[in-house]
């Protein structure tokens, strides 16, 4: 499913160091090279809309452990290819 990018919507949260895009039914969520945690909290809502959608971690050599909200529906195909360190990723149907 191809979600249509909301213009001037793609957004960087300082503190939790994710990247985040808007669309019309919800939040898709990323990181870029070069992210230094070993391990993520994905929030289940960005400015009060859900995020669905996890677009990528890949290429990330520092991650171990990463945590989605029950409210993600769609981890794009590529979105944790080449992360080496990555040992866990856990699903919680709770807010985080």
């Amino acid at each position: 499913m191809i979600l249509p990018l909301l213009q001037n919507k793609i957004n960087y949260n300082k503190r939790q160091k994710l990247y985040f895009n808007e669309y019309s039914s919800g939040v898709a969520v990323y990181v870029l090279e070069g992210f230094e945690q070993e391990e993520v909290v994905v929030p289940q809502t960005y400015k009060g809309k859900n995020i669905v959608r996890v677009t990528g971690f890949k290429n990330n050599k520092k991650i171990k452990k990463v945590t989605l909200p029950g409210t993600i529906t769609t981890i794009d195909s590529y979105a944790f290819s080449e992360c080496l360190a990555l040992e866990e990723i856990v699903f919680t149907s709770t807010p985080t």
